[in-house]
């Protein structure tokens, strides 16, 4: 049966396609990263100030939850910041760090999850203005409820002034993990207390 030329021609079409759409994807996110800080978008939530970056579109907002996605590609990711008032004292920030995994069924690699206790955030922004403010972290590579494989980053703030945790949390693929980690990164190391205007 002789070839097509049209379906030959329409193919390799496809392909060329297939490969300008790659290269504009990794140029968009190269570009990404040179242009975060000039392009990030403040969120306020609880008093507290995030910087977010541009190309995250806000999923949910409730008064105590808000979900960031990226809907312009296909990413397996999602980091979401929950509010979570406590009565009294409430609990030591490690015990309710533990408790929050516990719940979500996310065990840790023993060899990829880095644990950041309060000590190890004396020189972040909050620790010097704002001495009623605790910090735990932890990140690397984990199961979730003994079938996902995921990579999950975790930051757990104690604000006893207004008696609550703020639990901010990127849950994503391993692979996509990599790509939109360091902004969420960025986010809550930049986190600050918002500003009286």
């Amino acid at each position: 049966m002789p070839m097509n030329g049209y379906g030959t021609l329409f193919e390799w079409l496809i392909v060329i396609g297939v490969i300008l759409a790659l290269i504009y994807t990794s140029f968009i996110i190269k570009n990404e990263k040179n242009t975060f800080l000039e392009t990030a978008l403040p969120i306020d939530f609880h008093g507290y100030r995030f910087l977010i970056p541009s190309w995250w579109d806000k999923t949910l907002d409730e008064v105590d939850t808000l979900t960031f996605e990226r809907t312009d590609t296909r990413y397996d990711w999602k980091a979401t910041f929950t509010w979570m008032p406590f009565e009294g004292e409430g609990m030591l920030i490690e015990d309710k760090f533990k408790s929050l995994m516990k719940e979500r069924e996310i065990l840790f690699d023993p060899d990829t999850g880095d644990i950041l206790n309060p000590a190890d955030f004396c020189d972040h922004p909050l620790s010097t203005s704002s001495p009623s403010t605790e910090m735990v972290r932890i990140e690397g590579m984990a199961t979730q409820e003994q079938v996902d494989r995921i990579y999950y980053d975790a930051f757990l703030l104690k604000d006893k002034e207004q008696k609550a945790f703020l639990l901010c949390e990127s849950r994503s693929s391993i692979l996509n993990g990599l790509v939109e980690g360091p902004y969420f990164e960025e986010a809550i190391l930049r986190l600050d207390i918002k500003k009286a205007t």
